[in-house]
């Protein structure tokens, strides 16, 4: 990750780069990749969704299909949504709404 970042990449991508830390570790990560501004896109793939609101887009796959993606705000507004399922499976939205 170190090696990545002092390249000043245009694109950063990050598979699952937090999996194995705690959640500390992780929000400060998260923190000091976003902050990377409007020169760096950044894809980064996760099921820890602890962090997801910090990220402008969304996509989320089932078995390889694009089953939903837009701005995590407006998909956790939509109770319907499968982030707001994925979300309450992890325990961080009441099972109520």
């Amino acid at each position: 990750m170190a090696r990545a970042l002092i390249d000043d990449p245009t694109m950063l991508f990050c598979d699952e780069a937090t999996a194995n830390i705690d959640l500390n570790a992780d929000e400060r990560l998260h923190n000091l990749i976003l902050s990377l501004g409007d020169k760096t896109t950044v894809l980064w793939i996760m099921h820890r969704l602890h962090f997801i609101e910090l990220f402008d887009r969304v996509l989320i796959f089932e078995n390889g299909v694009l089953v939903e993606n837009g701005a995590p705000r407006e998909m956790v507004e939509d109770k319907s949504s499968r982030l707001v399922a994925l979300m309450k499976e992890a325990n961080l939205l009441d099972q109520e709404g």
